[in-house]
């Protein structure tokens, strides 16, 4: 038996061909190893043997052979264009393998990030649609972040359904102490379920403090259920969730001042408040809260009877100190209506201390409350009733001073308007608009205080036999007349007015003269109205055809 690996012979092939010449090493390892062995083996032996493994060999060497001749006789410069193909076949049946060999919740783990993903850059559209494969995948029905996130997604997305079946699931089998949190303040923000909701509101936040074991945290749920008591009138159980938690920071002040303003304990009131103020050092006055905090205080130390000349005295620091701030930044759009809410306070006080002097800037005060911020003409509303009973003559006086000019001819026009003096009643109308133009948004609201309370303050609107609506609805006509009145704010107004008496009928009548007229967010609004307004009086029909319209109108906006 010869060396396979005979030199010679394989230094010519590897000069006619690399790939035979590799092939050739390759195939020929085996045959060497029997040559290294049969050296081993006597000169005779082995050439006995030898003949025998020859003739043996014969059928491996043809099969060599036929191979080398196939493979020398390749056009190997087409695989490079084969190559794509044979790679991408390559990979799928790899990903087939390793997918076999994957569990279940690595395999949709990128689903899963991708919708997190997708839910923190406000892509609702995507996460919602990535829920929908995951919440079929069984490792993950389990999953409560990734079960919250969908709740989320589907509940952006509109989709009612999935949400709610996401939100029981939660608060429910996996009692996830988040969802609690958020289902009670979903409860509390759908204000069209009124107060039905607050006692489950309370539940949710309940059980979400007894599953968690974080301290911080359970000390902000607290907080937020005295808050929930608060609004839900019941000042006795949200005070005593606060001394329990025995908070004495001066923010806890004002809300402890507020239960007990609450809670019709006014000397209880004006102690908190007092305190609240004494604890705002003058050092903080760069504070974020120190002037909303000390406002707060001040307003619940004026309702529950406090010293006037004090309350005066300290709002007028107050003032001052916001005015120097506005000096330095006429563009503070969170101090405007802190500012706003100051004069309207001063106001108040003013106007307690019965006094032509006090008249005269009781009105300055209200005006520049008007002035200062555009967001608060319903509290001003509110205060023009409260004044109401102000003589003629003491507004005349601040109108030759030039001051409350707004203001006083507010009320002159009110007067006029009781008296059934339309006529005079849009001339001091005009004549307050051209002063201020936010005036008649005071109008609309006062219109709409009325008519929840015919009798506000001092002021009663008219002598007439008419009820408070019909009065309220006619004043707003009156407004209505006046071009700086925008007609989707207006007739906004006359709506909410005739649905604190139920009377929709009227309200449809309105709405479908004027609704082609309006357009943008006020007819999105209106029509919404009309849905109501005809599910109220029964005509489901109608109200389903609204309801189309209203989706169009929502879509093309």
């Amino acid at each position: 038996m010869n060396n396979p690996y005979d030199q010679h012979r394989l230094a010519k092939l590897k000069h006619r061909s690399i790939v035979r010449y590799v092939w050739v090493l390759i195939t020929r390892f085996p045959a060497f190893i029997i040559w290294q062995l049969s050296r081993l083996i006597p000169a005779e032996l082995g050439r006995r043997l030898g003949k025998r493994f020859d003739f043996l060999l014969v059928p491996f060497r043809s099969l060599i052979d036929l191979a080398m001749f196939w493979l020398t006789t390749r056009a190997w410069k087409h695989l490079a264009f084969a190559a794509p193909m044979i790679l991408l076949l390559m990979w799928i049946f790899s990903t087939l393998f390793l997918a076999n060999g994957m569990s279940e919740k690595d395999f949709y783990k990128p689903y899963r990030k991708s919708m997190m993903t997708a839910l923190q850059t406000g892509n609702n559209k995507k996460a919602d649609f990535m829920a929908g494969k995951l919440l079929a995948v069984n490792a993950y029905q389990r999953d409560e972040q990734m079960l919250f996130a969908a709740m989320i997604a589907a509940n952006e997305m509109g989709n009612i359904p999935r949400r709610d079946m996401l939100r029981q699931l939660l608060t429910t089998e996996l009692d996830s102490a988040r969802t609690h949190l958020w289902s009670a303040t979903a409860l509390l923000s759908d204000r069209s379920r009124g107060r039905g909701n607050v006692p489950r509101a309370i539940e949710h936040i309940k059980k979400a403090i007894t599953l968690s074991d974080n301290a911080d945290e359970i000390k902000r749920m607290k907080m937020q259920l005295v808050n929930v008591y608060y609004r839900a009138d019941r000042p006795t159980a949200a005070l005593e969730i606060l001394n329990e938690l025995g908070v004495t920071d001066y923010r806890m002040g004002v809300l402890r001042g507020s239960i007990y303003l609450r809670n019709n304990e006014k000397l209880n009131a004006r102690e908190a408040a007092l305190n609240t103020l004494a604890s705002l050092d003058t050092d903080d006055v760069n504070k974020e809260d120190y002037l909303k905090v000390n406002l707060d205080a001040l307003s619940i130390l004026s309702d529950a009877g406090g010293k006037l000349s004090l309350i005066e005295k300290k709002i007028s620091e107050l003032i001052s100190l916001m005015e120097k701030k506005l000096a330095l930044n006429p563009d503070d759009a969170d101090l405007k209506p802190i500012m706003a809410q100051s004069y309207l306070l001063l106001g108040r006080t003013l106007f307690q201390q019965d006094g032509s002097v006090e008249y005269v800037r009781t009105l300055d005060a209200f005006d520049k409350a008007l002035g200062v911020a555009e967001v608060l003409p319903a509290q001003i509303g509110q205060f023009i009733l409260f004044v109401g009973s102000m003589p003629e003559s003491r507004v005349r006086q601040a109108l030759i001073q030039g001051k409350g000019v707004a203001t006083g001819h507010i009320l002159l026009g009110l007067n006029a308007w009781r008296k059934g003096k339309s006529d005079v009643a849009d001339f001091h109308f005009r004549l307050a608009t051209a002063h201020q133009p936010n005036s008649l948004r005071v109008l609309e609201y006062v219109a709409l205080n009325y008519t929840r309370k015919p009798v506000q303050g001092n002021f009663k609107m008219s002598l007439s036999r008419d009820p408070s609506w019909r009065q309220a609805i006619a004043l707003l006509d009156i407004a209505a007349k006046i071009d700086e009145v925008p007609l989707g704010s207006n007739l906004k107004f006359q709506c909410l007015v005739l649905a604190e008496k139920q009377r929709w009928a009227e309200i449809i009548v309105k709405l479908e003269k004027h609704i082609d007229k309006i357009s943008g967010s006020y007819r999105v609004e209106f029509l919404s109205i009309l849905v109501r307004a005809y599910g109220e009086l029964g005509d489901l029909e109608k109200a389903r055809e609204i309801n189309q319209i209203l989706q169009e109108q929502v879509n093309g906006l």
